[in-house]
């Protein structure tokens, strides 16, 4: 959520807790219906070791550059626009540990050091 979006919104329910509250409760629910679709999209196991828990699933840039979109778009919601619209040729599905792996075999972790 960027700071412009936040202080517009505590703006224009300043003085209505209950509404901001309503407020925040349907951008959670849409942003977690919006990764439920991503996650089915991409057939919701990791594609390494078929790890299935939603919790500890990721969405990882097969050819790398997922830093740089983070820094372009930096909304997840546009990221997860372009998974839903890519035909699976530049997005997978990884779980936390295998994500690591591959950032650390791809060299892809800042301040890598060889061991």
């Amino acid at each position: 959520m960027t700071q412009k979006y936040t202080s517009r919104t505590r703006m224009l329910y300043a003085n209505d807790d209950e509404k901001r509250n309503g407020h925040y409760r349907v951008q959670r629910k849409y942003r977690s219906n919006k990764r439920a679709k991503v996650l089915e999209h991409l057939g919701g196991v990791c594609v390494q070791c078929g790890f299935s828990d939603e919790r500890a699933l990721q969405v990882d840039h097969i050819k790398g550059g997922g830093s740089q979109a983070r820094r372009k778009y930096t909304c997840a919601q546009t990221i997860y626009n372009q998974v839903l619209d890519d035909d699976g040729t530049h997005f997978q599905l990884l779980c936390a540990n295998c994500n690591w792996i591959k950032r650390y075999e791809n060299k892809e972790i800042m301040g890598y050091v060889e061991l």
